[in-house]
């Protein structure tokens, strides 16, 4: 997250989302002395557990005193496609594991066998807020308090340009600092990173984005694959995940849509209304 008090301005860092480049030219271009960054690793106290500042979701935010500039400065955040954000993750994780992965995926995409580990794996992190899968949190985390958007500019990774031509002459950001955003997403070249569309297309993949990212997609209307699960422990751990009742029976629970408690009460998960991003005539939370 990055704070510039002169211009009344949060940036959001979603992960995988071309958070570090808009962030880097806002925090280039800023008054001296103005900016607050949120970045690097702590152990928060409050929330008794290890938190990565610089991709915060607002439910771990909202135990820091900035939270309030949230209700009175304009909010930014760029989101992207579950399943390329899914895809990216899964490199990150193999990127940052060990010097030999760190070395595989400068010139590879994740295998199969890493991917399935990865996913395995994704469930239960997420449930755990693992921070050593950050980039795999879902993006409604990072934009939505429960169910309340905060975020007031929207950009979108697939037409970044045009999010952030939409930013010209409202007095959010200087305009000289709107040109260069939009100069570099359109001067933006891949590079030499390994292509991932076979991993993005990967039904184990789009499945489990489909169940873990459900919210997602379903507030930021984002087009999902009918995808089924092939994996094995994949399809053992979130069918019994999503169809039992039994509290202690179920392997991952945040996932359970209706949990049956020993003592014969139950809670039930249904899916929130999401509004999108945050009217300019909403008030303050």
């Amino acid at each position: 997250m990055l704070i510039c008090h002169e211009w009344k301005v949060v940036f959001l860092h979603v992960p995988k989302c071309a958070g570090t480049a808009i962030r880097k030219t806002l925090e280039r271009h800023a008054p001296m002395g103005s900016t607050v960054s949120f970045f690097d690793f702590e152990y928060n106290h409050t929330l008794r557990r290890h938190v990565d500042l610089a991709h915060l979701p607002l439910m771990d935010l909202r135990h820091y005193d900035e939270w309030t500039l949230l209700q009175s400065y304009h909010t930014i955040a760029s989101i992207r496609h579950p399943y390329a954000r899914l895809a990216s993750a899964c490199r990150e994780f193999y990127r940052q594991l060990s010097r030999d992965t760190q070395i595989q995926m400068e010139s590879q995409a994740p295998s199969r066998e890493q991917l399935l580990a990865y996913l395995r794996a994704l469930p239960a992190a997420l449930e755990a807020h693992d921070l050593r899968y950050v980039h795999a949190f879902p993006i409604t985390w990072f934009s939505h308090y429960g169910a309340r958007p905060m975020v007031d500019t929207l950009l979108h990774c697939a037409d970044l340009v045009t999010g952030l031509e939409s930013l010209r002459g409202r007095s959010v950001l200087p305009e000289a600092v709107v040109a260069e955003l939009v100069a570099q997403a359109q001067a933006h070249q891949p590079g030499a990173q390994p292509d991932l569309s076979a991993l993005q297309a990967d039904p184990d993949l789009q499945a489990m984005a489909n169940v873990l990212h459900q919210d997602d997609f379903n507030t930021f209307g984002y087009g999902r694959a009918n995808a089924r699960l092939i994996d094995a422990e994949l399809v053992r751990v979130v069918e019994q995940s999503l169809n039992t009742t039994a509290s202690h029976a179920i392997p991952c629970i945040s996932l359970a849509p209706r949990v049956r408690w020993y003592w014969g009460r139950d809670s039930n998960r249904k899916p929130p209304m999401m509004p999108m991003q945050r009217s300019q005539a909403e008030p303050s939370p």
